[in-house]
């Protein structure tokens, strides 16, 4: 009888001392003894080296290739079988997205709940010391409804003239990518939404107002919809920067007129109403426009005027510097420019018409020959006195005139 030290799926056949061994036999270097024995007892042992190698791994097999799940739904494949060529095998994957992992030892595939919707080829490779084998597998992740849409901040409110972001909104997107966009109508000038990340935005121009938007949320199909709603209220603040381009204009007496228009910032508000102090009689302003305006009557002088504007938040000022310069009084004359009286009649002429130039004019009187006894003239009006001792004749008044009286 021969024998040799027991091996797991190593034996001999003990009549012949033929070796052999199974092909389960664990890929490594064997150094067998063989004794033959007799009823004489054991014979005299020899060595027999056995060196079982690994083949590269192969018939890689999952009993079910592919998966098909819902999104959010974290899972895993079942444990692929395989000939792992008498080593160990290490498992490897390929095309997998984020959240999609293997077990390498084990080659089940899994994955999380949080990847993405789609149809993803995955390539698995199990690798031994001696080669390798692959194996496809299918993963489809379908997308659901988007769901838990909303805005931890769902209103704010903002001053006018300040630009600003909302919060980014939360939201289960169902897997797939989605859109954003606001359904409400009519939309503010100035006021859009990232339709990726669904966050709103608002210029500084954003008029005064109470905005009430609903914000729809757009998955794969136009079924798969969602939405929430969202609050801006612009509040209005008081207006400023009320300036002329031009705050002062020197006319002559005579000349209606008017300024620029001023240029403000409104603060929001639908309207500004504009008042003025400080006017003389014919200088007036526009309310809705801020332009001031003044008549050809309006009287020689320098006026510092205050224009205000005002909003349903305050109210703020301007100056502006009105002159009118005078002029020389022209046109005077009498509508009745001659008198013929007995003597021993007292009298007077009619009072004179005149422009006077914007300014408050002095009136003298002379003749060639002089002026007559109690004749004179009223130095504030013009008019033309006589007395009853005034001697008989006919005067020629050579020159009535007006001088204007310049104020201080």
């Amino acid at each position: 009888m021969t024998t040799l030290p027991v091996t797991s799926g190593i034996s001999i056949d003990t009549i012949t001392g033929k070796i052999s061994w199974a092909d389960t036999v664990i890929v490594r270097a064997y150094n067998l003894q063989i004794t033959p024995s007799n009823i004489k007892g054991a014979g005299t042992s020899v060595g027999y080296a056995l060196t079982i190698k690994a083949v590269a791994p192969k018939d890689l097999a999952y009993s079910k290739d592919s998966s098909i799940r819902n999104f959010g739904i974290a899972d895993s494949s079942v444990a692929p079988i395989i000939n792992k060529g008498g080593a160990t095998v290490t498992y490897t994957m390929s095309g997998n997205p984020n959240g999609v992992t293997i077990n390498s030892t084990t080659g089940k595939i899994l994955w999380t709940n949080a990847v993405l919707a789609g149809i993803y080829p995955l390539t698995i490779t199990a690798t031994n010391s001696a080669g390798s084998t692959t194996k496809s597998y299918t993963l489809t992740i379908k997308a659901i409804v988007p769901s838990a849409f909303s805005y931890s901040k769902d209103t704010v409110i903002r001053n006018f003239g300040t630009a600003d972001t909302s919060v980014t909104p939360t939201i289960n997107i169902g897997g797939a990518s989605v859109a954003y966009s606001i359904t409400s109508s009519p939309v503010p000038a100035g006021v859009s939404i990232n339709d990726k990340t669904g966050q709103i935005s608002w210029t500084n121009e954003v008029l005064v107002g109470i905005y009430s938007f609903r914000v729809k949320v757009t998955g794969q199909t136009l079924a798969d919809t969602t939405g929430a709603n969202y609050g801006l209220t612009i509040k209005a603040v008081k207006p400023s920067g009320l300036a002329y381009s031009k705050d002062s204009s020197i006319r002559n007496f005579g000349t209606a007129d008017g300024s620029v228009t001023p240029g403000i910032n409104k603060g929001g508000a639908a309207a500004v109403t504009y008042t003025i102090s400080g006017n003389p009689v014919g200088v007036t302003i526009d309310a809705s426009t801020g332009q001031i305006s003044w008549t050809n009557t309006v009287v020689a002088g320098i006026y510092p005027l205050t224009i205000t504007a005002t909003n349903i938040a305050g109210s703020t000022t301007a100056s502006y510097i009105l002159t009118i310069k005078a002029i020389a009084p022209k046109d005077l004359a009498y509508s009745k420019d001659s008198s013929i009286r007995n003597f021993g009649t007292g009298g007077s002429s009619v009072v004179p018409t005149i422009n006077n130039g914007g300014t408050p004019v002095f009136y003298s009187i002379s003749a060639d020959a002089g002026i007559p006894q109690g004749v004179n003239i009223n130095s504030t009006t013009g008019l033309i006195l006589w007395t009853d001792q005034t001697p008989a004749d006919t005067y020629t008044l050579i020159e009535f005139f007006a001088k204007p009286i310049v104020k201080k």
